[in-house]
């Protein structure tokens, strides 16, 4: 599952699915870009400011800074690695390597390298701070850097009667057996604080307005984060927002249970779309290709192929279950910000926002006999602008 970004106003997200026939079972995953309140922000980040790397950041905690984006809040499993890069805009007459650089939009030879300081945080059961997790810090200086999550999150709990039952996790994220240790991650979610930082190193800055484009991605999520700046005096940098893509379906789908779901009332779940912003709007549609055009949903393989109908239901704004049989049905978020409130802290704070589920379901009259056994992939294309 991947974001390609084009620019300020658009990106495009797509959720890749496939099933097999025999079934998987895993846990899903959820992301969130959580502004804690407002004191992270995606926007006007003030490039005049001096640098500041001669800061040691590999420990402690940097939400303080004004390049602090936010936190990220996870629950999944342990071990899930983030990738993250950038979508541009691509800077040039930049020096040797590969790095981050919030670019000028109307002039790529004027720019300013940034890194990034990530601090991986845990949040309790009994709905408390938890401990710093790690040694250190992740800094995230060149595209293709990495954040691993080193433990667990979720609310799942066991049942500690079960005679299966071997164990499991108290509210401080204490591992025993018992009825106190009913669950099954240690923590009930992990959060990722995430801090921008100016280096020394930049090129003819001119007033005006900057950005720079990052992707996290990792398995079943990619998060698009559109990021702008200011240099001097120039006033009002819009266009900053979360664009966060999350697959909620098996990375393979058992066929026998798909073909159970066959009206858009009755589908399978496979993800969640979710966009977040102080100061910009945004619309979505969805296509089954990368041009946007068409909206002929299909699994295919080499031995053959058949067709599905995709539902899209959206959750902000609330609206209801509607199939996707052409590109101009649209979905807009929300007209006025809408109070967005933290799942961990419960700070509050007023968005743009959009959310909603995709769902699929097949044909009546699908059967195991319906296309040759094989493994079979597809592809739903989520198109996004911001304005």
């Amino acid at each position: 599952m991947g974001i390609i970004g084009t620019g300020r106003s658009s990106v495009r997200g797509t959720l890749a699915i496939a099933y097999v026939f025999l079934a998987m079972t895993i846990s899903a995953t959820s992301f969130i870009w959580d502004s804690a309140g407002g004191n992270g922000l995606l926007g006007n980040l003030d490039l005049s400011t001096a640098g500041s790397t001669s800061v040691e950041y590999t420990t402690g905690q940097h939400y303080s800074r004004d390049g602090f984006l936010g936190r990220f809040v996870f629950q999944g499993e342990a071990g899930t690695t983030l990738t993250v890069t950038s979508t541009g805009p691509l800077a040039t007459s930049t020096p040797s390597g590969n790095y981050f650089y919030f670019t000028k939009t109307d002039d790529t030879n004027r720019w300013r390298r940034v890194f990034f300081v990530a601090t991986i945080k845990a949040y309790l059961h009994s709905n408390a701070e938890g401990p710093i997790l790690g040694t250190h810090n992740t800094i995230i200086d060149n595209p293709g850097d990495s954040i691993t999550i080193p433990a667990g999150a979720g609310a799942e709990e066991h049942n500690t009667s079960d005679p299966s039952y071997s164990g499991g996790y108290n509210t401080q994220g204490i591992w025993g057996f018992g009825s106190a240790y009913r669950y099954k991650y240690p923590y009930k979610y992990i959060w990722i604080d995430l801090t921008t930082i100016r280096t020394t190193t930049s090129r003819r800055l001119k007033n005006g307005l900057y950005e720079l484009g990052l992707l996290l991605s990792g398995d079943g999520i990619s998060a698009h984060l559109n990021l702008t700046g200011r240099y001097q005096n120039y006033s009002g940098a819009p266009g900053s927002y979360s664009f966060i893509l999350e697959r909620t379906c098996p990375p393979t789908i058992p066929f026998h249970e798909l073909i159970e779901n066959t009206t858009y009332t009755n589908s399978y779940p496979v993800g969640t779309v979710r966009f977040n912003s102080v100061d910009t709007r945004a619309r979505m549609f969805f296509a089954s290709d990368s041009q946007g055009l068409f909206t002929d949903f299909r699994f295919a393989s080499d031995r053959g192929s058949f067709g599905y109908h995709v539902v899209y239901t959206p959750r902000i704004p609330s609206g209801y279950a509607t199939k996707i049989d052409s590109t101009t049905k649209i979905f807009p978020s929300t007209v006025n910000p809408v109070p967005f409130t933290s799942p961990t802290h419960g700070e509050t704070e007023q968005q743009y926002q959009l959310e909603g589920e995709i769902r699929i379901y097949v044909d009546p009259g699908t059967t195991l006999f319906t296309a040759p056994a094989d493994s079979y992939d597809s592809r739903i294309y989520c198109f996004l602008t911001a304005y």
